[in-house]
């Protein structure tokens, strides 16, 4: 009995220091794991947007690939104005495919041009009387320096690449833009076969 009474007033309430050192050594491993996790986060975070900021103008560059190829031909009556016109820093044309950010357009309306120091596409949404309903303008690239759009024909006596697509009688065979080194994102050729429909 006198034991146990012994036994009971020996007995502690506290930590010892070796289990506060063992409990803040954890606290330490647990807070440079969530340090480090935190850090990883904030670098994918980062990473990730620099490749939205890249993959959105890639993703224009294959819809305006797409447009370019349905572009519709002259020789198709419509109530809005189709005709393909072109010059060395600029084009412009209609095309009838579809797209999901405008699924009730009769037709887009598409301008490729320089603003400031951007390559920018222009899409406009054409109702079934060709009035304009609503506008997107999208960068296709931001330039370091020069580009040339040029226009191919097959027929004679024009046959070969030309800097100007005057013909209102059809479509260029093919549609090519180069852009000089260093442009982002960058931009390597870009050439488009229309299709020629009757």
């Amino acid at each position: 009995m006198i034991l146990l009474r012994a036994h009971k007033s020996s007995s502690r309430s506290g930590l010892s220091i070796l289990e506060l050192l063992v409990s803040l050594a954890l606290l330490a491993l647990i807070a440079g794991g969530l340090a480090g996790s935190l850090n990883l986060g904030l670098r994918l975070f980062e990473r990730s947007d620099s490749l939205s900021e890249t993959t959105d103008p890639l993703a224009i560059r294959a819809r305006l690939r797409g447009f370019l190829s349905q572009a519709i031909p002259p020789s198709k009556l419509m109530p809005f104005p189709i005709a393909f016109s072109g010059t060395d820093t600029e084009f412009e044309f209609t095309s009838l495919r579809s797209t999901p950010f405008a699924p009730d357009a009769a037709a887009l309306q598409i301008q490729v041009t320089r603003i400031g120091k951007d390559l920018m596409a222009r899409f406009s949404t054409l109702a079934h009387d060709g009035k304009k309903t609503d506008s997107f303008l999208e960068k296709l690239t931001t330039l370091n320096g020069n580009y040339r759009i040029s226009y191919y024909s097959s027929n004679d006596p024009e046959a070969g690449w030309q800097p100007v697509w005057t013909n209102s009688a059809r479509l260029p065979d093919l549609v090519r833009i180069i852009v000089d080194e260093g442009s982002r994102p960058e931009w390597p050729e870009f050439t488009v076969r229309l299709q020629l429909g009757p």
